[in-house]
């Protein structure tokens, strides 16, 4: 109540004398206000209490006040105030607290805080409080999930890097766990990070999250995220899965090693597995192709080069672009050939990094062993020494071509034509493979309208 007295008591002499008098300061006094919030500059733990170091400035609207003191003033509701004393300069307060209990020992309470300065006219504090609320829990390693990188080293295993921060550097994080569904791993400590490995044959009932706990004196600190791996078994055992010079057989197909692709004038199966033309498309240059024409053509426009009673032209050079452009015994698969990738296969949504020009993404499908697949939809970043590893095929994404309008969308997806389509009419739905879903769809794209990836499959003779 002083305070504000003494506050309007300078007022009064200023309204009464604006103006008129040189050393106002000098024999009537100041006006002055604390014009923004508290600001917190240092805080550092100890293992019973924390520190805090303050900072508040103080705006003098007339004149300048005498400073005798300055510092800051605290408490916990229902305790009595105490007095902190700090530095006063340049019209900035600044001051360190010490002893201040977490928030963990005084039942959930914290501090409320302002500034003051002591003049010889009073007592002025700032008008509103600046509430401190510090739980041991808030110096405990803080893992930052959205960060996370996980890596497929090889066939089968699992590499986790988490990075976390430390509030105060005192107090370095001491251990860490990282859990993948039924799998724990007592993680390594780095230089801001936390690493792991898994062996995903061990997961038995799949995995939704990857969670992480990092420790420190002062407690733990948890966080998660979405992991999406499953544990399934395969529709069909298939027992002849194999890799040959040209293709590789997965569940029952004879694949082609690369996507269908047309360049100045020739075709061919992509040179590797993860190569696209990636998005560099034209007359002379196309990987994607229209259901049931043969041609190599970008279309501009809704275009009907098909027979509309059609709804399947696996292997008809009339229709079969695969065969059309690379002859027998290559054809476009079937719909059932693209559901037993889906049903029976294992997957894994990947990035390979070092594919030429730069990372690739896709889905990589393998045989399923021993009677268990595992799938998912998680994006780990690997080699493409992998591809060759897991014995199965890469999908690269490059979304899809809209003769509409000419652009190519969705390059973050796969889309893979299948040789059926649900309808013959005349702008009907193909059936197509969708990535990294990992299913067989017929609800987006018309056949006079998009043009889609085809991996060609190997006729049996």
């Amino acid at each position: 109540m002083k305070a504000k007295t003494t506050y309007c008591m300078a007022a009064f002499s200023l309204l009464l004398l604006a103006g008129s008098c040189a050393d106002y300061d000098e024999h009537y006094g100041f006006i002055a206000r604390f014009p923004s919030d508290v600001q917190e500059t240092g805080l550092q733990a100890l293992p019973d209490s924390y520190t805090l170091t303050l900072q508040a400035t103080i705006e003098a609207v007339a004149g300048e006040p005498e400073v005798l003191e300055a510092g800051f003033i605290y408490h916990i509701t229902g305790q009595d105030w105490l007095a902190q004393p700090g530095e006063y300069a340049n019209g900035t307060v600044t001051a360190t607290l010490t002893g201040l209990a977490y928030s963990d020992d005084v039942g959930g309470s914290g501090y409320d805080i302002r500034p003051y300065i002591d003049t010889p006219e009073g007592r002025f504090t700032g008008n509103y409080n600046y509430y401190a609320y510090h739980a041991k829990a808030d110096f405990a390693p803080i893992p930052d999930m959205e960060q996370c990188r996980i890596e497929m080293p090889s066939m089968g295993r699992i590499a986790v890097t988490i990075p976390y921060t430390v509030a105060d550097a005192s107090l370095p994080a001491t251990a860490a766990t990282v859990r993948l569904g039924n799998l724990e791993a007592e993680a390594a400590l780095g230089d801001g990070v936390v690493t792991a490995g898994f062996d995903l044959s061990r997961l038995t009932s799949g995995a939704s999250t990857l969670q992480v706990e990092i420790r420190n004196e002062m407690g733990a600190a948890t966080d998660d995220t979405y992991a999406g791996w499953s544990i399934s078994e395969p529709e069909t055992a298939y027992t002849d899965n194999a890799v040959a010079d040209d293709h590789v057989r997965l569940c029952g197909v004879d694949w082609a090693k690369g996507n269908l692709q047309y360049t100045s004038g020739t075709w061919r199966i992509a040179p590797q597995p993860w190569h696209t033309f990636r998005g560099q498309v034209d007359g002379q240059q196309n990987e994607y192709f229209s259901w049931g024409d043969p041609a190599p053509m970008l279309y501009a426009g809704t275009h009907y080069n098909f027979d509309d009673n059609k709804t399947y032209f696996g292997g008809d050079p009339a229709m079969d672009a695969a065969t059309a452009g690379l002859g027998y015994p290559w054809a476009t698969p079937n719909l059932d050939e693209l559901r037993a990738l889906t049903a029976s296969a294992s997957s894994q949504h990947v990035i390979l990094e070092d594919a030429e020009g730069g990372p690739v993404e896709g889905t990589l499908l393998w045989p399923a062993q021993d009677g268990r697949r595992i799938t998912s939809g998680t994006a780990v970043y690997a080699r493409t020494a992998i591809v060759e590893q897991s014995q199965g095929i890469f999908l690269p994404f490059g979304g899809y071509y809209d003769a509409r309008d000419g652009s190519i969308y969705s390059t973050g997806q796969g889309y893979y034509m299948s040789c059926q389509r649900y309808d013959n009419i005349a702008d009907g739905y193909p059936w197509y493979l969708a990535l990294p879903a990992l299913d067989v769809e017929m609800t987006r794209f018309y056949t006079a309208r998009h043009q889609l990836m085809v991996r060609p499959k190997k006729v049996a003779p």
